[in-house]
């Protein structure tokens, strides 16, 4: 064989291996999985219509918004297993500071003790720093005291959260409240602290004076780490027991509200997210994952934690804004991406008007082509999109991304896109064999989003002695080859309100425990 006909058969194999890639099938269009919202009445004799899609591929059931008082009965888990599943991973910040989870954890060892020592009493702290590792060292301290993490915006309604929310311990940087106004509006606070570090005016800010002017123990934050620690410290976990582990606030005809999460909402929410992600998309200790969720909001914390419970590498960043992720993927390329649909809107304006070359036009040509005929392209004019998921979660049912740019994105940057839904009528389904998770009806819980919906899971009612299973009421059951026994009955009975939503009459299992 001569080098000319080697070449010729390399030559041929290319040509053969790129007419093949370049038009083989691709994925389900992104336009058939935009509408697993469509629901279709299944009824048989005796039972109660359940919901399933009409166009998913995979004929997934959606279930129709189950909302139950106290979410899990039979999940064991506390916020000592998520913090201690924590330390497989890390936490990496956009100011190329690194931080392993391990040295975050012992770092949380020295505010844990001051606050044994010192702060007697708190049962409720206030954490107003950015998504950074002090947030995080922050957390794992209350959390090994057993103290609740109450959590509010940084706008300019800050103040009326936390005045109902009422934290005796608040931590929090200079300069972004004022220090008067802040024991004004929220006289609960005894303790303060402040990080001074992360002003610019470092010079105009002195503990002392805050303390005169406040009347109230107020700590440089960077200073408990300079403090030995007194003797023996016991870092044994003090369980949370009734108390809450996360509280939050919500708006509700001009006032504010707050709800309480214990232990179980938390531990079933993370369940519910690892379990509802589809298999090659679950999160993995590899991946490198980048949070746009607030961590001041009740679905960022939980994805904060689920990464945490995966052993993921956490990028994060108080400056990361939707409209920054193509500049930040080019020199911190993650594998993961959680962002609210406004973020990924901006995504896709980045890569539609980014057509700086002849290359990238012709690129842009074959993929709508490829979409018109309702097929995905298996490549990417992106190399930081290699392997990357997206996950976002739609609040209301208007913020989902409009099939032509899931399909768009999804096409051009060869990614997979998980989108976990909020709006109660087409909210994720049964996420673990047995264990249900359901959520409290509530506009601030919104934990019923986490999860999409479980494969071969079916929803429905059974007849009791008071309850007609053909007017949408009953014992609540589910089945399917997921289900252990193939069909469970949850001892829950519940009817379907004129929402579409589930709603819980009573149950047995409270009256029972």
């Amino acid at each position: 064989m001569t080098w000319e006909t080697a070449a010729y058969g390399a030559g041929a194999i290319a040509a053969i291996a790129a007419v093949r890639e370049l038009t083989r099938e691709g994925d389900v269009h992104p336009h058939v999985l935009n509408h697993q919202s469509e629901r279709g009445d299944v009824r048989e004799k005796g039972q109660s219509p359940f919901f399933r899609s009409l166009s998913t591929p995979f004929g997934y059931p959606l279930l129709s918004g189950l909302h139950i008082r106290d979410g899990y009965y039979h999940r064991n888990g506390t916020m000592e297993d998520i913090c201690k599943l924590g330390l497989k991973g890390n936490i990496r910040e956009f100011d190329c500071r690194n931080a392993a989870i391990a040295s975050v954890y012992e770092a949380s060892h020295a505010i844990s003790s001051y606050i044994q020592n010192n702060c007697h009493g708190v049962k409720k702290a206030a954490i107003l720093f950015p998504e950074s590792s002090a947030n995080l060292t922050v957390t794992f301290a209350l959390a090994n005291r057993g103290i609740s993490t109450v959590i509010a915006p940084i706008n300019d309604s800050m103040l009326l959260h936390l005045s109902a929310s009422k934290p005796e311990m608040i931590f929090l940087e200079a300069g972004i409240v004022s220090m008067t106004d802040l024991i004004k509006e929220v006289p609960s606070i005894k303790y303060i602290f402040l990080d001074i570090e992360a002003t610019q005016e470092q010079h105009a800010w002195s503990i002392e004076e805050v303390a005169e002017m406040t009347n109230r123990s107020v700590v440089n934050y960077y200073d408990l780490f300079a403090i030995p620690e007194s003797g023996s410290v016991e870092f044994d976990f003090v369980p949370f027991n009734d108390t809450p582990a996360l509280i939050a606030t919500y708006e509700e005809d001009d006032t504010i509200k707050t709800v309480e999460y214990r232990e179980r909402h938390i531990v079933s929410a993370i369940a519910g997210l690892l379990k509802g992600m589809f298999h090659d998309c679950a999160l993995t200790s590899n991946d490198n994952v980048l949070l746009l969720y607030p961590w001041s909001t009740v679905i960022g914390r939980i994805y904060l934690y689920t990464c945490l419970v995966a052993g993921c590498n956490i990028a994060t960043s108080s400056q990361v804004g939707g409209q920054n992720i193509p500049e930040l993927m080019q020199s911190n390329p993650p594998t993961v991406i959680t962002a609210t649909p406004a973020a990924l809107h901006n995504l896709y304006s980045y890569i539609k008007d980014s057509q700086s070359s002849l290359s990238e036009l012709r690129t842009q040509l074959l993929i709508r082509a490829r979409l018109s005929r309702g097929r995905l392209p298996a490549f990417t004019r992106f190399s930081w999109a290699k392997s990357l998921r997206l996950i976002y979660t739609t609040i209301e049912k208007n913020d989902c991304l409009h099939s032509e740019e899931a399909a768009y994105i999804k096409a051009t940057l060869a990614t997979h896109i998980s989108e976990n839904l909020v709006y109660p009528t087409v909210c994720g389904a049964i996420c673990q064999t047995n264990y249900f998770d359901y959520r409290q009806y509530d506009p601030a819980l919104n934990l019923h989003n986490c999860g999409g919906p479980s494969p071969s899971v079916e929803i429905f009612f059974k007849d009791t002695d008071s309850l007609n299973a053909a007017n949408d009421e009953g014992l609540l059951c589910v089945r399917g080859p997921a289900v252990s026994g193939d069909i469970t009955c949850t001892n829950m009975e519940g009817l379907v309100a004129g929402d579409g939503c589930v709603y819980l009459l009573k149950d047995n299992f409270a009256e029972n425990s």
